[in-house]
Protein backbone atom coordinates (compact mmCIF):
# COMPACT_ATOMS: atom_id res chain seq x y z
CA UNK A 1 0.00 0.00 0.00
CA UNK A 2 1.39 3.22 -0.97
CA UNK A 3 0.71 6.17 1.62
CA UNK A 4 1.12 10.06 0.23
CA UNK A 5 3.46 12.13 2.65
CA UNK A 6 1.62 16.12 3.39
CA UNK A 7 3.78 17.43 0.67
CA UNK A 8 3.20 15.06 -2.05
CA UNK A 9 -0.52 15.49 -1.15
CA UNK A 10 0.16 19.33 -1.58
CA UNK A 11 1.91 19.34 -4.79
CA UNK A 12 -0.74 17.09 -6.40
CA UNK A 13 -3.48 19.26 -5.42
CA UNK A 14 -1.61 22.12 -6.57
CA UNK A 15 -0.89 20.57 -10.16
CA UNK A 16 -4.49 19.92 -10.32
CA UNK A 17 -5.58 23.37 -9.91
CA UNK A 18 -2.24 24.68 -12.17
CA UNK A 19 -3.17 22.57 -14.37
CA UNK A 20 -7.32 23.88 -15.06
CA UNK A 21 -8.47 20.42 -14.17
CA UNK A 22 -11.30 21.49 -12.17
CA UNK A 23 -13.66 19.75 -14.85
CA UNK A 24 -12.26 16.60 -15.29
CA UNK A 25 -13.83 14.87 -12.39
CA UNK A 26 -15.85 11.10 -13.09
CA UNK A 27 -17.98 8.77 -11.08
CA UNK A 28 -16.47 5.67 -9.91
CA UNK A 29 -13.41 5.85 -11.98
CA UNK A 30 -14.72 5.82 -15.09
CA UNK A 31 -12.85 7.79 -17.09
CA UNK A 32 -16.03 9.91 -18.15
CA UNK A 33 -16.26 13.45 -17.67
CA UNK A 34 -19.03 13.69 -15.57
CA UNK A 35 -20.28 17.50 -16.00
CA UNK A 36 -19.10 18.11 -12.47
CA UNK A 37 -16.62 21.07 -11.67
CA UNK A 38 -14.67 21.57 -8.06
CA UNK A 39 -15.67 25.11 -7.11
CA UNK A 40 -13.54 24.82 -3.79
CA UNK A 41 -9.86 23.21 -2.71
CA UNK A 42 -8.20 23.41 0.42
CA UNK A 43 -5.57 20.98 2.59
CA UNK A 44 -6.70 20.91 5.67
CA UNK A 45 -3.89 22.79 8.36
CA UNK A 46 -3.99 21.14 11.85
CA UNK A 47 -5.32 18.89 14.28
CA UNK A 48 -8.49 20.26 15.64
CA UNK A 49 -10.67 20.68 12.03
CA UNK A 50 -14.33 21.25 13.06
CA UNK A 51 -15.47 18.69 10.35
CA UNK A 52 -12.78 16.35 11.51
CA UNK A 53 -10.62 15.98 8.47
CA UNK A 54 -7.19 14.89 9.22
CA UNK A 55 -3.59 17.39 8.89
CA UNK A 56 -2.67 17.30 5.20
CA UNK A 57 -5.65 15.72 3.97
CA UNK A 58 -7.09 17.56 0.57
CA UNK A 59 -10.71 18.52 0.50
CA UNK A 60 -12.74 19.40 -2.53
CA UNK A 61 -15.93 20.37 -2.85
CA UNK A 62 -17.63 19.92 -6.43
CA UNK A 63 -20.65 21.64 -7.83
CA UNK A 64 -22.79 19.07 -9.68
CA UNK A 65 -24.96 20.21 -12.47
CA UNK A 66 -26.61 16.57 -13.28
CA UNK A 67 -29.74 16.17 -12.17
CA UNK A 68 -29.58 12.60 -12.22
CA UNK A 69 -26.34 12.75 -10.55
CA UNK A 70 -27.54 15.05 -7.76
CA UNK A 71 -30.18 13.25 -6.61
CA UNK A 72 -27.65 10.08 -6.43
CA UNK A 73 -26.27 12.15 -4.43
CA UNK A 74 -28.74 13.32 -2.04
CA UNK A 75 -30.25 9.84 -1.61
CA UNK A 76 -27.13 9.05 0.12
CA UNK A 77 -26.15 6.49 -3.61
CA UNK A 78 -22.84 8.73 -4.08
CA UNK A 79 -20.50 10.66 -1.74
CA UNK A 80 -17.39 10.66 -4.10
CA UNK A 81 -15.80 11.83 -7.24
CA UNK A 82 -12.90 10.59 -9.24
CA UNK A 83 -10.01 12.12 -11.21
CA UNK A 84 -6.97 10.57 -12.87
CA UNK A 85 -3.98 11.06 -11.35
CA UNK A 86 -0.07 9.63 -11.35
CA UNK A 87 2.05 9.04 -8.32
CA UNK A 88 5.18 6.96 -7.99
CA UNK A 89 6.40 4.50 -5.71
CA UNK A 90 9.13 4.06 -3.10
CA UNK A 91 9.75 0.67 -1.10
CA UNK A 92 9.81 0.75 2.62
CA UNK A 93 8.43 -1.02 5.81
CA UNK A 94 5.25 -0.07 7.76
CA UNK A 95 3.22 -1.35 10.42
CA UNK A 96 -0.21 -1.30 9.90
CA UNK A 97 -3.02 -1.61 12.56
CA UNK A 98 -6.27 -2.93 10.28
CA UNK A 99 -9.80 -2.39 12.46
CA UNK A 100 -11.73 -5.58 12.70
CA UNK A 101 -14.47 -3.31 13.27
CA UNK A 102 -16.26 -0.25 12.68
CA UNK A 103 -19.30 1.65 15.11
CA UNK A 104 -20.93 4.92 14.27
CA UNK A 105 -24.11 6.24 13.01
CA UNK A 106 -25.48 7.01 9.51
CA UNK A 107 -26.35 10.57 8.48
CA UNK A 108 -30.09 11.45 8.66
CA UNK A 109 -32.11 10.54 6.17
CA UNK A 110 -33.54 13.76 3.64
CA UNK A 111 -36.02 11.85 1.47
CA UNK A 112 -37.83 8.76 1.08
CA UNK A 113 -41.26 8.04 3.33
CA UNK A 114 -39.89 8.67 6.29
CA UNK A 115 -39.10 12.17 8.19
CA UNK A 116 -35.12 12.40 8.78
CA UNK A 117 -33.75 9.70 11.20
CA UNK A 118 -30.34 7.85 10.98
CA UNK A 119 -29.89 4.14 11.99
CA UNK A 120 -26.28 3.33 14.16
CA UNK A 121 -24.18 0.89 12.77
CA UNK A 122 -21.74 -2.24 13.74
CA UNK A 123 -19.74 -3.48 11.06
CA UNK A 124 -17.48 -6.58 10.70
CA UNK A 125 -14.53 -6.28 8.48
CA UNK A 126 -12.81 -9.38 7.02
CA UNK A 127 -8.68 -10.24 6.95
CA UNK A 128 -8.59 -7.49 4.18
CA UNK A 129 -10.35 -4.47 5.82
CA UNK A 130 -13.78 -4.74 3.60
CA UNK A 131 -17.07 -5.21 5.19
CA UNK A 132 -19.11 -8.20 5.93
CA UNK A 133 -22.55 -7.52 4.75
CA UNK A 134 -24.87 -6.46 7.64
CA UNK A 135 -27.80 -4.43 8.50
CA UNK A 136 -28.27 -0.98 10.40
CA UNK A 137 -29.66 -1.01 13.60
CA UNK A 138 -33.66 -0.87 13.30
CA UNK A 139 -35.36 2.65 13.38
CA UNK A 140 -38.71 3.81 12.07
CA UNK A 141 -39.16 -0.34 11.67
CA UNK A 142 -36.99 -0.55 9.16
CA UNK A 143 -33.03 -1.06 8.47
CA UNK A 144 -30.61 -0.90 5.53
CA UNK A 145 -27.99 -3.53 3.98
CA UNK A 146 -24.50 -2.40 4.44
CA UNK A 147 -22.28 -3.45 2.10
CA UNK A 148 -19.36 -0.74 2.06
CA UNK A 149 -18.38 1.52 4.68
CA UNK A 150 -18.90 4.91 2.82
CA UNK A 151 -23.31 4.46 2.67
CA UNK A 152 -26.10 2.06 3.17
CA UNK A 153 -28.28 0.17 0.11
CA UNK A 154 -31.09 2.10 -0.81
CA UNK A 155 -34.23 0.87 1.24
CA UNK A 156 -37.23 2.52 1.12
CA UNK A 157 -36.48 4.92 -1.44
CA UNK A 158 -33.24 6.44 0.70
CA UNK A 159 -29.92 5.38 1.63
CA UNK A 160 -27.85 7.10 4.40
CA UNK A 161 -23.96 7.89 4.90
CA UNK A 162 -22.30 6.24 7.60
CA UNK A 163 -20.40 8.52 9.80
CA UNK A 164 -17.71 6.44 11.78
CA UNK A 165 -16.60 6.87 15.23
Amino acid sequence: MYVMEKEEIRAMAWNFLLNDRTDRIDVGHNKEESGCKVVESTIIRGENDPDGYVDGEWVITVKVFDDTLWDACRRGELNGFSFMGRGSEESRIETIIQAVALKGDTEASTGGPFPPHAHDIQVKLDDEGRPIPTRTGETLGHTHPIHKTSATELEFDHAHRIILE
